[in-house]
């Protein structure tokens, strides 16, 4: 976890909300330098891409037993571009013990490391429609969507709003349905008032972060799956119809 903590700055998501960690693995120099880590988490309950892959919905029971989820794979900045990316995710997919492994990745749409791992892209998830709103009537306010991902420019942003427009900003921000995620909690819920009680205490700086975290939401996320050819073929629950053993 003190590897993770280091390298977690290299990563574009708040290091304090990834989801609760099934297992880590870091990559080392010979100095024992830490330059890369990945976290598996325990998988979520519902995912359309999973029932894609599998045929079917698991049972929870199921889901805990044999599924994790890659959360964050981080490099550091010096080591990228050279393919250990792809080699971390490949050659500890099947250290995790787990029949499936899967991932819901932003990046994956311009990045094919997971692809170079072995994971198979399964389908590719638009936005939710009040998270296209938001982006929409803020941008009616002067933010422009495509650096809306930099808390830095919408700060800048920010300050040339009057407080009118700026309570304009919560209000947008306070209809998405999304507010664990805009708050980046660790609450297991955040209801629309929580958050509203929270934003109406923040300023300018903290609001920009909030918006870059809605930049985030509205990217087209992309579900790739991955099953363990490693683990024998008596779990006829999970496997795929296509399978052949």
């Amino acid at each position: 976890m003190e590897d993770y903590k280091r390298l977690a700055e290299f990563h574009y998501r708040n290091p304090e909300t990834h989801a609760p960690i099934l297992k880590i693995y870091v990559l080392r120099k010979e100095d024992q330098e830490p330059i890369g880590v990945i976290l598996y988490s325990w998988p979520p309950i519902n995912c359309s891409g999973r029932r894609k892959a599998l045929g079917r919905n698991l049972s929870i029971r199921e889901v805990n037993e044999k599924v994790a989820t890659i959360s964050r794979v981080i490099l550091h900045p010096k080591y990228r571009s050279i393919g250990l990316g792809a080699r971390l995710v490949e050659e500890t997919m099947p250290l995790v013990g787990r029949r499936c492994v899967e991932t819901m990745a932003v990046m994956a749409r311009y990045n094919s490391f997971f692809e170079k791992a072995g994971l198979r892209k399964i389908e590719e998830r638009q936005p939710p429609r009040s998270i296209l709103r938001a982006v929409q009537e803020l941008e009616k306010l002067g933010f422009k969507p495509y650096i809306m991902a930099s808390s830095q420019s919408n700060l800048r942003r920010l300050r040339q709003l009057s407080k009118e427009e700026i309570d304009r900003v919560r209000e947008i921000l306070s209809s998405t349905g999304y507010y664990k995620r805009l708050q980046a909690s660790n609450d297991a819920f955040v209801t629309r008032q929580a958050f509203k009680e929270w934003l109406a205490m923040k300023g300018p700086a903290e609001i920009a972060k909030v918006i870059s975290r809605l930049a985030v939401l509205a990217e087209p996320k992309v579900y790739l799956f991955w099953e363990n050819p490693y683990l024998s073929c008596d779990d006829e629950a999970l496997m795929l119809p296509r399978r052949v053993c």
